[in-house]
């Protein structure tokens, strides 16, 4: 991915005037791969930032070792070494200020709304908070960022709901590691009941051409994201993510029988945002392209494919 001089907002808390973080060279951004989580790779040079706050909940994952100044209200700059793999937690609308030597980093952020979502709407807003963490050693952290680049990096092949997925997983962590929330929220979860099962499993075969998200799944159940996730993984021994895959990728083939149809048409039609996220799902998972699929079908296609 070509290197992107942009980084995230943030709010100057004096004036309240929107403006960008420069991180340095960016290497890597996720972009508009999953709803409500964003990823950046890269590095800067030495650099200060003036007292702000960020609008969404921002992730530093160090991949290179700086020393860094933090302050936040109340405290006077505190001078801390931040090896590669440790974490530094920025909550949303908290001000603080920083600098640092050179320096490379993952940076995630998360919009609040979507914390709100894996807790649930009808958990108050201020009932779920996250700590400032400044270089602390955080494995967990550390391993969501590596395999949400990875994803990144390869364009996103198995899909929002994957990312998602992970972003849930992620957010259910930091709230119980680094933030206070419910204790029914983050509890032990069951499975679905039939009727629910039912009910989901249908919605999802009506809408395999739709974008389907995480949010929306769990609306249908009217139960939070955290708990949908779990519970269907428990009810059916898969993901979501990986359910929906295998439902799409049963829906192309059926498709791939139709010599008429091109693969563009049939990605579609199965719910892949293109032919490329398609040719490249169909193949991890039924070891052979959609192209070679459909003429071991014997079909002669009347399209290009």
């Amino acid at each position: 991915m070509a290197n992107v001089n942009v980084g995230i907002d943030r709010v100057e808390a004096a004036t309240g005037s929107l403006r960008p973080v420069v991180m340095g060279v960016i290497s890597l951004c996720s972009g508009t791969l999953w709803n409500h989580i964003r990823l950046q790779q890269g590095q800067s040079g030495p650099r200060e930032r003036p007292e702000g706050h960020y609008m969404r909940h921002v992730v530093v994952v160090s991949a290179g070792g700086p020393v860094a100044d933090f302050w936040s209200p109340g405290k006077r700059y505190i001078a801390h070494r931040v090896p590669p793999g440790n974490v530094i937690v920025y909550p949303a609308g908290m001000p603080h200020a920083a600098r640092w030597s050179a320096s490379k980093s993952t940076i995630i952020d998360i919009a609040p709304e979507f914390v709100q979502s894996v807790a649930g709407h009808d958990v108050a807003a201020n009932h779920l908070e996250l700590h400032p963490a400044f270089a602390i050693q955080d494995d967990v952290v550390a391993n969501f960022a590596f395999t949400l680049g990875a994803e990144a990096l390869a364009d996103g092949p198995n899909g929002s709901l994957y990312g998602e997925g992970l972003g849930t997983a992620l957010v259910a962590h930091l709230l119980r590691c680094h933030g206070t929330v419910p204790q029914h929220v983050l509890a032990g979860v069951h499975a679905l009941s039939a009727a629910e099962l039912h009910r989901i499993k249908r919605y999802i075969e009506e809408n395999l051409d739709a974008h389907l998200s995480l949010q929306r799944l769990a609306d249908v159940l009217r139960i939070n994201i955290y708990r949908f996730v779990r519970s269907f993984k428990q009810s059916t021994g898969l993901s979501p993510h990986r359910y929906v895959l295998e439902r799409r990728i049963a829906q192309s083939r059926l498709l791939l029988a139709d010599p008429n149809l091109p693969l563009v048409e049939v990605a579609l039609r199965s719910g892949f945002s293109s032919q490329s996220h398609f040719s490249t799902a169909f193949r991890r998972l039924m070891n052979i392209t959609p192209g070679r699929y459909r003429r071991a079908l014997g079909v002669s296609s009347a399209t290009p494919t």
